[in-house]
């Protein structure tokens, strides 16, 4: 009896865990949703970031993958045409309409198309009651009441294929050609949301109506909705214009996945391609992810494919990898499939020993599985993780609450808030075991019916079936347990004695408190909640790259490796990377020609953390061995790689052109990288440590009071800094124009990018710099219709002044776009009569009242981020700038009138401050 007892009560709580595994996922208390009588889904959240402004998405439920064999392409080319003509905007009016009401056609009014969606994008300036309707108008207009006109169908045909030649390049072709490798016979593999050149050159009006009235249905689509209103001051509107639109039914698409039946081995080559990539790949059908058993089982996923990356990337810190980079992954794919893949990359003459360690790792993990000090580090780091996202959740950019409704919502699932997520978490990881991990990963990285994908260049010739035989007798060995390391306690043994500010000043205006220390060092201090729990800092020094020389080139770049690994003469990078497990900050370092920068993104909680290690870098940073030859390694490749592309070529052109080849500013070559030595580069960084002036701007939700506390500690008790020939910043040579500089790049891409320009104001030339910004903006629209919407010769034009902070005379005004080799000519001349047009007129009244709402949009919401301040404020003294600067820019574009920018136009577009630059794509021998 007592045995029948215990069986019963034995199955009471397998039926009760059973139960609440099976319960579904709970929903974002704050999230509202309203389903209208047609079956239109509507998803409503309220939030403040940023101010005053709501963003409206309309998500389709239809994609490529929905086209017949006719129609591939036309689900994105139909995507475009809902900007051409609806109703309500006639052909030409819809962008026009809200430009004029401070939107940036690409910025706040996009779309894209992907494999199973169309989502419509609109980011409205305000959230007064005319603008909601009129946003929501068009946004119904897209949903049912396109004209899809012939006229407009013909003239966006090129624009369409100018789009599939700007994204045209090696990693486009590498796409085309595994997708249909790792999904084979599917539907997916045959159907690219870009489509087909013919299909699109000869698609008739009835193919787009054919698609848009089988798809375009309320009850296949969902209308999100964020921002800072309540949800009755949108929901009439919404009401108003989407019910008259018709439900149907819609058919279903299967995309045809079908798992791995046998052991495959696939070469895919690619010329211009520069390392090699081992993946070993397998495919399961998707779960449901609705449940707290599904919850749990991602949760188990993830943590075994985080103790695999941390392997090997010990292994990598250690020197005793092969590869470059390497992963684990298991992660829905394209929502298609379960995609489950263990992978590496490296340099192409060391494939085979890549395949082995992949297999020897694979190998350790089945035989040994995880230790408990993995597993307890894999926990830390997903709460804590979890913990940050529920500190910083309420300062998330609206756009990034909208992608994460999104991609809910293409799962036909509503998003879970973090604390929901958060406490989840917490009560399902205490229980998850080392054994479920090794099971997971015995489970899904199976040895059976897996592909095994290399993709290299064609020379040297490979062999893929041997390298099967490699993986075969590598996972054959016995690899022996890890064993644990020893674990760091903390960073800085001494304690270190506070030093009060000798100065202190606080702008009225703007809140910003700027202190110095005994040591030299300034700091600006402001306090901003708009990114909740969250702190930014940004650190320049002077000197770096303006003190190389052609023999030393690329001291700079190696020395800040230190940054990325943040070891010291006494901690590794394995024990620094293990010390750092859960605290929620970054560190990074780079340099632009003047100065070199440290940026901290931090939580609060741990911002005490991240100071105590940037301290400790300053005194002591060492760059390790092994960090240094794979920074060299992955630095060559990235040259070579960058041979191939005619948009990097034309981007690491501009300074040599502006300074005659000056060969600081001319990019790294594969010599200058290979003649670096670790101890150059160590002397180098100790040299930056002790150089020149630093500034350091902190910025987030902190208290000034507790910002003082630690910049007390951390950053007044460094040492004295020391000066800096800062007539080394001005020692480069300035161009003469007119110039134009070419430059053929061999490649398969058959794709030109020009870029056509006028040397302008420097950056503390304030009025002028702004009036030319100004200028940029209202010339976008020119240029993109001249070129783009008239001529069909690009997808997309860039106008922009580009403001030089550190190096004078390197500022300019231009226009910049991908085209035909064979229309360069005839698209820069159109380029420079657009510029030469605008300044004989100057901006019309309409432009100018235009102009000014889109910039008072823009600076409206950057002046509510704290990351903004933090940048704006980098090293303003050291730029030659000011906090009033900052504090007038509001006023100062709103007041610049036509003439001004007339006047400032003429001034710098002469033909002495002209240049072109053309990079012109030539088909290999």
């Amino acid at each position: 009896m007592r045995m029948h007892n215990w069986f019963w009560s034995f199955l009471a709580v397998l039926s009760l865990s059973f139960l609440v595994e099976a319960q579904q996922l709970p929903v974002d208390p704050s999230i509202k949703t309203e389903t209208l009588d047609n079956g239109l889904k509507v998803i409503f959240k309220k939030h403040q970031v940023p101010t005053g402004k709501v963003s409206i998405w309309l998500h389709v439920h239809a994609g490529s993958l929905q086209e017949k064999d006719d129609q591939q392409g036309l689900a994105h080319f139909l995507e475009h045409l809902a900007f051409n003509g609806t109703k309500n905007f006639p052909p030409g009016e819809l962008i026009k309409y809200f430009e004029s009401i401070g939107l940036r056609f690409g910025q706040h009014q996009n779309a894209f198309t992907g494999f199973d969606q169309t989502t419509y994008i609109l980011t409205l300036p305000n959230v007064q009651p005319k603008t909601i309707d009129k946003g929501v108008l068009c946004l119904s207009d897209y949903a049912f009441r396109m004209l899809l006109e012939v006229t407009e169908i013909d003239s966006e045909k090129n624009v369409i294929l100018e789009e599939k030649r700007a994204r045209s390049g090696v990693r486009q072709r590498l796409f085309d050609k595994t997708l249909p490798v790792i999904l084979p016979d599917s539907l997916v593999a045959q159907r690219l949301p870009i489509g087909k050149a013919d299909i699109v050159e000869n698609a008739t009006r009835s193919q787009f109506v054919d698609f848009y009235d089988t798809w375009y249905t309320p009850n296949n689509s969902t209308l999100i909705v964020v921002g800072d209103l309540e949800f009755d001051a949108v929901l009439p509107a919404i009401i108003k214009h989407f019910s008259e639109w018709k439900s149907k039914d819609v058919p279903v698409v299967s995309p045809g996945i079908k798992p791995y039946d046998k052991p495959r081995n696939k070469l895919i080559t690619e010329s211009e391609v520069t390392k090699a990539d081992v993946d070993i790949v397998n495919i399961r059908p998707l779960k449901p992810e609705n449940t707290v058993a599904s919850f749990r089982a991602n949760l188990i996923k993830r943590l075994t494919t985080w103790v695999f990356n941390q392997r090997m990337k010990e292994r990598l810190e250690e020197g005793n990898a092969s590869y470059q980079s390497a992963y684990a992954t298991i992660y829905p794919f394209l929502n298609v499939c379960e995609y489950i893949a263990v992978g590496a990359e490296g340099k192409t003459d060391q494939i085979e020993n890549i395949t082995s360690e992949l297999g020897i790792e694979m190998e350790r993990y089945r035989l040994h599985g995880v230790l408990e000090s993995e597993l307890s580090r894999a926990k830390i780091a997903t709460v804590k993780a979890a913990e940050n996202a529920v500190d910083t959740e309420a300062g998330l950019d609206a756009r990034s609450v909208m992608y994460r409704i999104n991609g809910e919502v293409s799962k036909h699932l509503l998003p879970m808030s973090a604390q929901q997520k958060l406490e989840l978490t917490q009560k399902i990881i205490p229980g998850i075991t080392a054994d479920e991990l090794h099971e997971v990963f015995t489970d899904y990285f199976a040895k059976e019916n897996r592909l095994l994908l290399v993709v290299t260049k064609p020379e040297p010739a490979i062999d893929v079936d041997k390298l099967r035989e490699k993986l075969n007798e590598a996972e054959a060995q016995k690899p022996a347990a890890l064993e644990d390391r020893a674990q760091v306690k903390q960073l800085i043994s001494e304690t270190l004695v506070p030093k009060e500010p000798i100065e202190s000043a606080i702008d009225q205006v703007s809140g910003v408190e700027t202190i110095e220390y005994a040591n030299g060092i300034k700091v600006h201090l402001r306090t901003m909640n708009k990114r909740p729990n969250q702190v930014y800092m940004r650190m320049s020094r002077l000197g770096g790259v303006m003190q190389e020389s052609e023999n030393n080139r690329g001291l700079t770049s190696a020395a800040l490796v230190a940054y990325n690994t943040s070891a010291t003469s006494n901690i590794d990078p394995i024990q620094m990377r293990q010390y750092r497990t859960g605290k929620q900050f970054n560190i990074s370092a780079s340099s632009n020609f003047a100065q070199t920068q440290v940026s901290i993104d931090s939580s609060v909680k741990n911002f005490s953390d991240s100071l105590e290690l940037f301290h400790a870098l300053v005194l002591d940073a060492k760059i390790d061995k092994n960090a240094f030859d794979e920074w060299k390694k992955k630095t060559i490749l990235s040259i070579e790689a960058n041979a191939f592309k005619t948009d990097q070529q034309l981007f690491q052109s501009i300074d040599p052109v502006l300074t005659e080849k000056d060969p600081r500013f001319v990019a790294l070559t594969v010599e200058q990288v290979e003649a670096l030595k670790l101890q150059d580069a160590q002397k180098w960084l100790e040299q930056i440590h002790s150089g020149g002036p630093l500034e350091i701007s902190l910025v987030g939700d902190m208290s000034i009071l507790d910002m003082k506390k630690l910049t007390n500690q951390y950053i007044g008790s460094l040492p004295k800094v020391t000066k800096v020939d800062e007539k080394l910043r001005d020692s480069y040579k300035r161009f003469t124009g007119p110039l134009l500089y070419t430059k053929d790049v061999e490649t398969e891409t058959p794709k030109a990018t020009l870029i056509v320009a006028w040397r302008t104001a420097n950056y503390t030339d304030y009025k002028e710099r702004r009036a030319l910004q100004l200028a940029s903006q209202i010339l976008s629209i020119h240029l993109r219709n001249e070129i783009r919407e008239k001529r069909g010769l690009t997808y997309s034009t860039s106008t922009f002044q580009s403001s030089e902070l550190v190096a004078d005379d390197l500022s300019f005004i231009g226009c910049y776009f991908t085209t035909a080799g064979d229309k360069v000519e005839e698209a820069a001349k159109i380029t420079k009569k657009v510029f030469e047009d605008f300044i004989a007129k100057g901006p019309s009244d309409e432009e100018m009242s235009t102009v000014r709402k889109q910039f008072k949009n823009i600076l409206d919401t950057n002046f509510e981020k704290p990351e903004y301040w933090a940048n704006v404020l980098n090293g303003i003294r050291l730029n030659g700038a000011s906090i009033e600067s900052i504090n007038m820019a509001k006023e100062q574009y709103m007041n610049i009138d036509a003439p001004f920018i007339k006047k400032t136009m003429e001034k710098f577009m002469i033909e002495a401050n002209f240049f072109e630059i053309r990079i012109l794509p030539v088909h290999p021998k």
